[in-house]
Parts: C-alpha cells; structure tokens; sequence
C-alpha cells in the first residue's frame, strides 16, 4: 500500500560532498482509509509482534485489549519528547528502505523497547541490511520526525540534521554496539542464517559494507529547501550517506489517527495470524 500513497524521486545531482544522495518522497494520492489502516498495522507489528500480541490478548474481550494496549503497548500522546511521532516514524522509515529500496528489517527495535514512551537510547533509530549482497551491506539510520517546525526554518532544519549525523557517526566503527544487541535478539528469535550473516560481521568488520541514511519525515507544508543548500556547503565524515525527505501532508493528524484506527483493527490484526 506505499507505493500506493507515495513515491519516490531522486533530487537532481549536484557537488555534494563525500557523494552524498538526496531522495524526496511525496504523497502521489490522498490517503485513503485503507492506506491509512495498513500504516496502522505496520505501526502496530513494528512496536509488538504477532507472538506477543496473541499471548498477551489471549482471553480478552475487546475493551480489555483496548486497555492493554493504551496501558502498555502504544507510547503516550502527552508523554515527554512526544514518543508517539518520533516511534510511528522510525517505523514508517524501516518500511519505506524495505518496500522501495528492498531492504531486510531483521529485527524491529522498537519491539524491545524497556518502557512504554521511551525508545532505545545510544543505538541506531533503524538498522536493515541487504541480505544478497558480497559484501553484505548493513544500513543505519537516523530518524526525524518534524510537523511542527516553521516554515522554510533553517536553524531549525539544520540542528536535527547535525545531531542525526551526530548520532549515526557513533556507527560508524569497526564494531557498532548495536550489532552485538542484535546478534541477541536473532538467537533469541531463532533466525539462524540471519545470526550466521551478523556473527561474521561482527568477527570480521572488513567483510561487510556500511550505508548510512537520515530520514526527516516533515509536515509538507512547513518543508523548505534550503538545509540543502547546508549539506551541499558541509563536508561530512559519514561515507555512503542517503539524506531521505518524506513530505506528508497533515502529518500530525496523520500520526494521531494511526495510533486511534490501531485500537480498532488490533483484535483482526491478531487473528490474521
């Protein structure tokens, strides 16, 4: 259904440092409400599995799975540094790289998440790999999430970039912690040739390639182009970096009604499986 809402466009070519790439995604229909219950289910499954969601549902009426799911699943609307925006997006990004750009979501990050508003600290927002390729190539990616800054405001623009870049750098070494997590979480899971593909990775740090992206999901209306022109004047240390604009109209409404149609679609959703 993504490809159905949004598309794909690769900015024009200019002198940007260290070959860096810009991709903008926009809106190419008006949502619909079958969009925007798939988007709700990708939410859903990216902050608990089916396994969980039918153990901990098992026996409950409705209003009770509501009420679990409001009392310990889904971040907080109200909660401090806004969970519920910065979580549908990190999820949203991890589906965009696997519907469009084919890559593999090992492990959904969210899913292992200690407390209810507040996301894993220190690590990679999204990590995905390209399973098929020699080398293997991981990706780490930063997400912003933004409906409320100002139009065409470019200190604003420039500050998330800087610290995303900030955060991914961090990545950026022979060994990333968050590798030895999710090596983790695949034996847990039982995903063996996944664990294979991670285990040599992480013994031998030559033997895979590393991308890096940072996504800023944005109101459309409140998007100005200029942090371009910033990347274009900043040299960055990051190789292989992918700068990903996705442009939403109503974003925040947008967010809001996700996490409203998930309290009504979760009980078919656990029965789907």
């Amino acid at each position: 259904m993504l490809r159905l809402w949004i598309e794909e466009n690769k900015m024009e070519k200019a002198d940007y440092p260290n070959k860096m790439e810009f991709y903008e995604f926009q809106e190419i229909i008006e949502i619909t409400p079958e969009i925007k219950r798939d988007i709700s289910k990708r939410v859903l499954l990216g902050l608990a599995s089916p396994k969980h969601l039918k153990v901990r549902f098992n026996n409950l009426s409705s209003e009770e799975i509501r009420a679990c799911l409001i009392g310990s699943i889904l971040p907080k609307k109200d909660a401090m540094f806004y969970p519920q925006k910065s979580m549908w997006g990190e999820i949203i990004s991890a589906e965009i790289l696997n519907v469009f750009r084919k890559h593999l979501i090992p492990f959904y990050r969210l899913r292992h998440k200690e407390k209810q508003n507040q996301s894993m600290r220190g690590e990679a927002d999204v990590v995905t790999c390209y399973l098929d390729e020699n080398p293997l190539i991981i990706a780490f990616t930063e997400v912003k999430t933004k409906g409320d800054i100002k139009r065409n405001g470019y200190y604003e623009y420039k500050k998330e970039m800087q610290n995303a870049e900030k955060e991914l750098l961090k990545d950026n070494v022979p060994k990333p912690e968050i590798l030895e997590y999710m090596h983790k979480i695949l034996i847990d899971d039982d995903k063996y040739e996944l664990l294979n593909k991670f285990d040599y990775a992480i013994k031998n740090p030559d033997s895979y390639k590393k991308e890096f992206h940072i996504f800023m999901i944005m109101e459309k209306s409140r998007w100005g182009e200029q942090i371009i022109d910033f990347f274009k004047k900043s040299p960055t240390e990051l190789p292989n970096l992918t700068i990903d604009i996705v442009l939403i109209n109503s974003l925040n409404d947008l967010i809001d009604e996700t996490y409203e149609i998930i309290l009504d679609i979760a009980e078919d959703v656990i029965n789907d499986f």
